[in-house]
């Protein structure tokens, strides 16, 4: 987006295919809907701001605002956190699980972050050249001779809270 919209406006984009006319505008619904989601991925304070002062982290939950506005059953997420640090990694996830449980939706994202796909992710598929190598649950896949053989690295594999952390070594194979 190169053009100094409003955030609001932005997030209504996302409801722009269920407009009944393009001349009626949006509805007293929409706006409310806008206004609710905004204030569950805590954005509600961006409203009125010019898109283009956002910082990446604050436009990647712009993006995902706008996108479950448009009440999607299937939700496909490419890199979500990449422009995040790690606790709004963690924040954006998070209400994403969330939002996965309140309206039953099904979320599909790239994640190259191994770990915080272990945190979220209930089936992980890696690939490798392009095509699908290991596909299956977290705690199947996430073991050292699978990530030796995707990543091409040394590693060890914990447990905490049930959850696998990856412990990367810096020696290559």
């Amino acid at each position: 987006i190169n053009m100094p919209l409003l955030v609001q406006d932005v997030l209504l984009m996302g409801r722009y295919s269920a407009l009944k006319s393009m001349f009626g505008g949006y509805t007293k619904d929409d706006l409310e809907s806008m206004r609710e989601l905004a204030n569950t991925l805590k954005i509600e304070s961006f409203l009125t701001r010019n898109i283009l002062s956002l910082s990446g982290g604050e436009f990647q939950r712009v993006l995902l605002a706008r996108a479950l506005l448009k009440n999607p059953r299937i939700l496909c997420l490419d890199e979500p956190t990449s422009a995040l640090d790690l606790h709004f990694s963690i924040e954006l996830l998070s209400l994403c699980e969330d939002y996965i449980r309140t309206h039953n939706i099904a979320i599909i994202a790239i994640l190259h972050d191994v770990n915080l796909a272990s945190l979220f992710c209930h089936r992980l598929i890696f690939l490798k050249n392009g095509q699908v190598h290991y596909d299956g649950k977290s705690d199947e896949l996430l073991k050292p001779p699978i990530l030796k053989d995707i990543y091409g690295l040394e590693c060890e594999v914990m447990s905490h809270k049930g959850k696998a952390h990856i412990i990367i070594s810096k020696e290559y194979v």
